[in-house]
């Protein structure tokens, strides 16, 4: 009956036309990154760009992709409710 899903994700992908499609679910979704530094864009044209350390809050119903911006992968711990 948990109502969060916490994960450690890799970040690979280096541009939004790695993706197939956006993602979205239900809730919200929080992340911080751990190493690295990420964008996050999203499908109305938003973007927010977090460095380590940094952490964002957003509505996980809109879709959304993350991009690293650095030269090896980024790692972020991702928390979806």
């Amino acid at each position: 009956d948990k109502k969060m899903q916490p994960l450690v994700a890799i970040i690979n992908a280096r541009e939004a036309r790695d993706f197939f499609f956006f993602f979205r679910h239900p809730g919200q979704e929080f992340v911080m990154v751990l190493s690295g530094r990420v964008r996050i864009l999203f499908e109305n044209g938003e973007t927010i760009e977090l460095g380590k350390h940094e952490a964002a809050y957003f509505d996980s119903g809109v879709g959304h992709v993350y991009v690293s911006l650095s030269k090896q992968p980024a790692q972020v711990v991702s928390v979806c409710s």
